[in-house]
């Protein structure tokens, strides 16, 4: 199972310790990938996408690899135009009814291979909503696992499987992207577009069962929704408090 039973689905195990690409660690970028040239023209769509939209301006940040904003919501959070694009590509999945799929199956090529687009578990809402910001987990995922096998520990290398293991797309982020508070009252932690990873058992025996996209959207209790495939279907549901929140990150570089 990639959700439910991630750690048995091949005996993987992703520390949740997790590297950096090559030596020097690299951090997630939301171009294309990391480079020198991507960030010309990376700039220059986003001066044109400034001047049609009156956006915010954008500037680049060499350190991070990202981009960041003069008015975005708060120091650590994304640009708004990243954050929307994450949580309405996830959005998609429940408007378009996308069945719960948990097993083996071989995607379109690599990278930004993907299986059908009916089909997904909880792991495919992440991987679909971050590259609508630019952002390939298969990609990404491969190229530390290949840097850093140690860290991993998986029997067989597989692009097909392992940006859609629970296991490892945790210890990628747990390596590479901001980690901030599980602590669900802190609600204004809780920002659109963050990664949310779930445990149905208490801690510290608990292991790692679900992952989901913290919404835009508040339900009646105040929490974010959180935007997930756990099936039948992709839904929206006001679950951010439930089982055991054990992960909490955003697409930043780990500081």
């Amino acid at each position: 199972m990639l959700c439910d039973v991630a750690a048995a689905a091949v005996s993987l195990v992703g520390t949740v310790a997790l590297v950096a690409l090559s030596v020097a660690k690299t951090p997630l970028v939301p171009v294309a990938h990391a480079s020198e040239e991507p960030v010309t023209e990376a700039m220059q769509r986003v001066e044109t996408h400034a001047l049609a939209t009156h956006a915010p301006p954008l500037a680049w940040d060499a350190r991070s690899g990202t981009f960041f904003a003069a008015d975005r919501a708060a120091p650590d959070a994304l640009p708004f135009d990243l954050e929307n694009a994450i949580v309405r590509r996830a959005r998609q999945e429940v408007e378009r009814g996308v069945g719960y799929e948990n097993g083996y199956v071989a995607v379109s090529g690599y990278p930004m291979g993907d299986i059908r687009s009916d089909r997904g578990a909880c792991t495919d809402v992440v991987v679909r909503s971050l590259r609508a910001a630019g952002m390939d987990l298969q990609l990404l995922v491969h190229e530390d696992v290949l840097a850093a096998p140690g860290h991993y520990r998986l029997p067989i290398v597989d692009t097909n499987i392992d940006h859609r293991r629970i296991s490892t797309m945790h210890a990628y982020f747990a390596r590479n992207a901001m980690s901030l508070t599980t602590d669900v009252r802190e609600k204004d932690a809780f920002r659109p577009g963050d990664i949310v990873f779930f445990s149905w058992t208490r801690c510290p025996s608990c292991k790692l069962d679900h992952v989901g996209i913290v919404s835009d959207r508040t339900g009646p209790r105040g929490y974010r929704l959180v935007l997930e495939n756990g099936g039948p279907h992709a839904a929206e549901n006001d679950s951010l408090d439930r089982g055991s929140l054990v992960a909490h990150f955003r697409a930043l570089s780990r500081p």
